[in-house]
């Protein structure tokens, strides 16, 4: 654990010295004051109207009319930053050829892939921190139902943790950062939109296609659900991406 420690805190030093994660993290924090911003403008004029005269169907709690639309945006921005994140943490290493040195230590792959995993995770988190100031905000303003609140970041950490995982994947079969962030990107995108393709596959495949789309498991948890089959399925899939990783570095050292 003390290697793995190491690995991360060097990831750190490197993140915290990086211009790309100051500016994604500023990004991040910006889209995403501005989108609670208009999701708070929006639910207050709705709340000045009377209710027999609100549309049907409109957000009528602080739950719905703010907390569930900013998550899942939120969910949306982590999804266009972690490549960013992950882009470099092996294929940076391959095309400074730091790699071979890295290799030499005695550091399992296994460890080296937790440490790379734990640094990007924990600026992930320090991220959703940093975003609990639009809660706080809110609860200056009205009172706000902690069990939404904690389930929405619940499923952020676990969504962002299978994201990052499938970011730091793609980063291990490529030596270009870049070739990386776009590869991430695109499978982030597929893994986060499969449950569309039930409009087109039929409603044989729709249990299926839900199953594995990251857009319904996340809808839940922005709605205030916490379902164990949806904590599990994001810690599995977290798991066995990391082994996957794990697999392809083992694999590319034995083959010198």
């Amino acid at each position: 654990m003390n290697r793995v420690w190491a690995i991360a805190k060097r990831e750190l030093a490197d993140y915290f010295h990086s211009p790309v994660a100051y500016a994604v993290a500023v990004v991040f924090l910006i889209l995403g004051g501005y989108f609670f911003y208009n999701f708070v403008s929006f639910y207050h004029l709705l709340s000045l109207q009377p209710a027999a005269s609100r549309p049907p169907g409109e957000y009528l709690t602080i739950a719905e009319g703010v907390l569930r639309p900013l998550f899942e945006n939120l969910a949306f921005l982590s999804m266009l930053i972690i490549p960013f994140l992950t882009m470099r943490l092996i294929a940076e290493e391959k095309r400074r050829r730091s790699h071979e040195l890295l290799m030499t230590y005695p550091v399992s792959d296994a460890e080296l892939i937790g440490g790379k995993f734990l640094a990007s995770a924990l600026f992930y988190v320090a991220l959703l921190i940093l975003s609990t100031a639009y809660p706080i905000l809110l609860a200056g303003m009205t009172e706000v139902d902690p069990g939404p609140l904690l389930a929405g970041y619940l499923g952020l950490i676990l969504t962002g943790a299978s994201f990052l995982a499938i970011g730091l994947l793609v980063s291990c079969t490529t030596e270009s950062p870049i070739a990386a962030a776009v590869g991430t990107f695109g499978a982030l995108l597929l893994v986060w939109t499969i449950g569309w393709s039930t409009s087109v596959a039929g409603p044989r495949w729709t249990p299926l296609f839900e199953s594995l789309s990251f857009l319904h498991r996340f809808g839940r948890f922005a709605e205030g659900i916490v379902d164990l089959g949806d904590v599990v399925f994001f810690v599995a899939a977290t798991f066995a991406l990391t082994v996957c990783s794990i697999m392809i570095i083992s694999a590319r050292k034995w083959r010198g």
